[in-house]
């Protein structure tokens, strides 16, 4: 069946493609380390506590329902290891709703003796069902390793949950399907490169700055709760926006009305188009130049819009009757319908959001230029990709960005 999910996820992959890469890379099931132990990339080795296991072409053959018989002592072993309660296996076919009744999932338990999920929503958005089993079993995301053959489902929803990702990159049988294949291209493409993309560090690991600078999470670089609130909390008054247009420029011919008012209209439309672009930019897990340049176009359009719409209700306010006019069908006289109180109080309104979301993604532009400045005064970040030391920038924020730039348009 058509995965929905997938498809609407897969686009954070435009303006985040490091989603989708894995942090652990193994031909077949077989080569799977058992303790599962992942360096991370401050030399520290996380030990994995729970395992996600994919079914099809990872344990499994394709459309199977047993494990493989190659990979059954490694079946064996890992069940050994870890218990049947800490291996659970998630699947876009078994534990679906398109396994009527659930027929699949229980013969799959029955043949492996681990948990297979029900969930409604396929892979990647049913992350929020794993993190409740594991999290009843004491079992934090950044301690849990999602094992799968496919990035753009397995490893896109490890990191979307904040866990490890460990790609199968063959499996029972390499692939040569459409998607699997493109898959094994991206990867290439990303990992292989002269300066290659790396993956999100998994929530609740060290975060190594370079120049032997570690912090312990995200908020020691800046509140990252309240940016992500304030950053709904902006798009929603970004969405207000929008959504007042059709009611300050009506269709109808609007008699003694301000230029000003269509054209304050016409801008915030643009203005939604372009700022809407840029909000996945702005949302990076840690902030980075190119988040910090978007806010910043952000706020300008947003304060252009402020003053456009201040000079509109001016405008509207001094302008005196406002009347809309309307033809009759069939007649040439005209109705004049008075209009202006109706025009007015949704300009004012516009006003009001208007000046709301400028002061939001300003806010949203000062923490992420203070969490810049943090950086720039620990660490050059690009140590994490060069293994070579820099001297830091140690002055303001222009000085970080003569220095940091390469890293960070990368």
């Amino acid at each position: 069946m058509f995965n929905v999910s997938a498809t609407l996820n897969v686009s954070r992959l435009l303006y985040n493609p490091t989603l989708c890469l894995p942090h652990l890379c193994i031909k077949s099931f077989d080569q799977i380390p058992i303790p599962l132990v992942i360096n991370n990339k401050d030399n520290t080795a996380s030990t994995i506590k729970g395992i996600v296991l994919d079914k099809d072409n990872c344990f499994a053959k394709d459309h199977d329902d047993k494990v493989w018989p190659a990979y059954q002592e490694t079946w064996t072993n890992l069940l050994g290891h870890y218990g049947k309660d800490y291996l659970l296996i998630v699947s876009n076919s078994a534990g679906t709703n398109d396994d009527i009744n659930h027929v699949q999932a229980e013969k799959l338990e029955r043949d492996t003796g681990v948990t297979v999920l029900r969930h409604s929503t396929k892979k990647p958005g049913c992350f929020g069902e794993i993190q409740t089993y594991f999290a009843a079993l004491g079992v934090q995301p950044h301690e849990i390793a999602v094992v799968g053959d496919r990035l753009f489902t397995d490893m896109l929803m490890a990191n979307m949950m904040g866990s490890y990702g460990v790609w199968v990159s063959e499996g029972v049988e390499l692939s040569t399907k459409l998607f699997p294949s493109f898959e094994r291209m991206v990867y290439d493409k990303l990992a292989n490169r002269e300066d290659p993309y790396v993956p999100p560090n998994p929530k609740g690991q060290h975060i190594n700055l370079g120049n032997d600078n570690i912090v312990d999470t995200l908020s020691t670089i800046y509140n990252q709760r309240l940016f992500r609130n304030l950053f709904r909390v902006y798009f929603a008054f970004l969405l207000v926006q929008y959504i007042l247009i059709y009611a300050c420029v009506p269709l109808e011919d609007i008699e003694n009305r301000p230029a000003i008012c269509v054209i304050t209209s016409v801008y915030t439309l643009v203005m939604f188009v372009i700022n809407a672009a840029l909000l996945p930019l702005c949302s990076s897990t840690i902030p980075t130049l190119v988040s910090l340049r978007c806010s910043f176009v952000s706020f300008v359009m947003e304060l252009i819009g402020l003053v456009l719409n201040i000079t509109s209700v001016i405008q509207c306010l001094n302008a005196g009757e406002m009347f809309q006019i309307e033809k009759e069908r069939g007649h040439t006289t005209t109705i004049k319908t008075r209009v202006d109180t109706y025009i007015i109080v949704f300009h004012v309104l516009a006003l009001t959001f208007s000046a709301l979301a400028t002061s939001t993604v300003f806010l949203l532009f000062v923490i992420c230029s203070r969490a810049l400045e943090f950086i720039t005064d620990r660490v050059d970040r690009r140590v994490i990709k060069k293994n070579k030391k820099y001297e830091g920038s140690n002055s303001s924020l222009s000085a970080f960005v003569d220095s940091q730039k390469d890293y960070y348009l990368v």
